[in-house]
Formats: C-alpha cells, structure tokens, sequence
C-alpha cells in the first residue's frame, strides 16, 4: 500500500465513521466529500505513472548494501538507523552481511535481499543492473 492509499483509506473510513452520527453533517454533504476524496486520489495514482510527477512523490529504489558492505549516506536518506537496516536483515532470515551481494530498499518499504554466492559474471543480476546503476 503506498502512502497515498494508506491516508485516503484512513480518511474514507473517517468519513464513513462519522457521517451517519454527526448531527451537523448531511449524508449529501458526506458522499460529496468521499466522491471528492476518491477523486482526487484517483487523480494521484494516474500522476503516479507521470515520470515527472513519479519522481516528486516517490523515491526511487536505494541499494543499501553492496557485497557486504552498508551505504551509510543511502541509509540515511532512506530515514534509516543501522539498527533497522539490520532488524529488515532478519526478518529476510540474513545472520551475516557477508552473505549479503545487494540490498534494496524498494520504493514501498521492502527490503529485497540478493546473497552472495553462485555464478558471478562480473556484474549485478539483470532485475538489479539499473538500480545499482543509478546510485
């Protein structure tokens, strides 16, 4: 669920909620407001496949270990501590950075693990090759 999807369904339950107990508020008044919510989100999630738009609301994938190695400066502009970096490491059943050949923090929060290990052909896989490109 991207951020956009989580604080329209918080809002849509909110309207719903409260129109049919509040004393100063029409259904009519209600569903004209959830009709304009769900537009307007609508309206956002089409922006969303704008390359201009995209890159204002979303940040784009971040490797945030390389062959074992954590990115301090990715990390951060990711709001991450190491400690979360390795809590994320964990739960993807990881008990070692050394195991680690990328990490990417993807753009809704998962942390996707590729392990060292296997053929080696100099370079990152191919679904990895244009994400680690860009940083």
């Amino acid at each position: 669920m991207s951020p956009f999807d989580f604080v329209a369904a918080v809002a849509v339950g909110a309207i719903v909620g409260r129109v049919p107990n509040a004393d100063t508020t029409s259904y009519l008044e209600g569903a004209i407001t959830l009709v304009t919510l769900l537009a307007a989100h609508r309206l956002l999630m089409w922006l969303r496949f704008r390359p201009g738009f995209a890159r204002l609301i979303d940040h784009s994938p971040r490797v945030l270990v390389t062959r074992g190695e954590v990115r301090g400066r990715e990390l951060r502009r990711c709001g991450l501590t190491a400690e979360d970096l390795h809590s994320l490491l964990r739960q993807q059943g990881v008990g070692d950075l050394e195991s680690v050949r990328y990490a990417i923090y993807e753009k809704r929060g998962q942390l996707p693990v590729i392990r060292q290990g296997g053929p080696d052909g100099g370079g990152p896989p191919p679904l990895v090759e244009d994400v680690v490109a860009r940083q």
